[in-house]
């Protein structure tokens, strides 16, 4: 009998033995990111409810970053950076604000905040087709909102010469062949390069993320003056886990011109979902979820 019960304990401890050497990850890791999964609702058009729950799901460091996807200076960034504690209330406070006029903002309730519907009148403003606004799922139009940000990065690499848009876009990630294919094509409008890049494998998968990340943290960063990262520091950790939202706030977008006081933000606004996108994007790759699956396919045409 003793023999059999410590055979058992021997057992057991060459299970945790084995499950560590193969890397097994803390349970207390593994239950916050099933929990986050769980609260993305990957292909709904998600109500106030399951948005407050997608933000209940999420950690400080995550939340952080989403604050700082809506602050205005360096040091906004870093008073948040510094906090101990960011609820959902006051992020939900924040996006209320930067997405309202002044006057609706009097009136609505940041507990009932509707993302789905500030997803798609951003949607609108950055001109992605009427269709795809009134029927694609949140996911999908987060999606869409960053391809058009990377369409509008591209669009910048215009007043670089051929060599320098190509040297850029190898820095990103791309490979020779299709660097020096969609530099060229870009003077001929950022319509017909993305078109071309949509069947590379560059744009498939988690890897679209990294290189819209490294365009608007590099490259892009240092010709417009953003107040964004070196793309020498963007890697897989720092794109899905840190303020890519801060870095796409120093970057124009389509359709965030011209911004005033009282005005909804659309820029901002856009760069709070494009965060919330990457969170769900990281949270999808660490467990294996393929990101193609919610996704609509390319949108090749400006």
């Amino acid at each position: 009998m003793y023999r059999s019960a410590a055979t058992k304990v021997i057992t057991v401890l060459a299970l945790v033995v084995l499950a560590c050497s193969l890397g097994a990850e803390p349970s207390a890791n593994y239950r916050e990111r099933t929990k986050l999964v769980s609260a993305m609702f990957l292909d709904s058009r998600i109500s106030p409810g399951e948005f407050t729950k997608f933000l209940d799901a999420l950690n400080l460091e995550q939340r952080k970053a989403l604050s700082m996807s809506l602050v205005t200076s360096v040091k906004d960034k870093e008073k948040i950076d510094a906090k101990a504690a960011v609820s959902v209330r006051e992020i939900q406070e924040q996006i209320l604000w930067m997405s309202s006029h002044w006057l609706p903002y009097l009136f609505r309730n940041e507990n009932e905040f509707d993302y789905h519907g500030t997803v798609k009148w951003v949607a609108e403003q950055l001109k992605i087709s009427r269709d795809e606004v009134l029927n694609a799922t949140t996911f999908q139009l987060e999606r869409r909102i960053c391809e058009k940000i990377f369409v509008s990065a591209l669009e910048k690499l215009s007043k670089l010469s051929l060599e320098e848009r190509e040297k850029a876009l190898k820095e990103i990630g791309m490979t020779s062949a299709d660097a020096s294919k969609i530099a060229g094509l870009i003077s001929a409008g950022s319509g017909a390069a993305l078109a071309a890049l949509a069947v590379t494998e560059a744009y498939t998968g988690f890897a679209f993320y990294i290189m819209t990340a490294k365009l608007l943290a590099g490259p892009l960063a240092h010709l417009v003056g953003s107040f964004g990262v070196s793309s020498t520091v963007v890697t897989t950790v720092s794109v899905f886990c840190g303020p890519v939202g801060w870095t796409i706030a120093g970057v124009t977008l389509a359709g965030g011109a011209g911004l005033f006081f009282g005005t909804a933000d659309v820029q901002r606004t856009a760069a709070f979902i494009v965060q919330v996108h990457y969170l769900k994007v990281g949270a999808m790759e660490k467990s294996g979820i393929n990101v193609n699956k919610y996704i609509l396919k390319t949108e090749t045409k400006k």
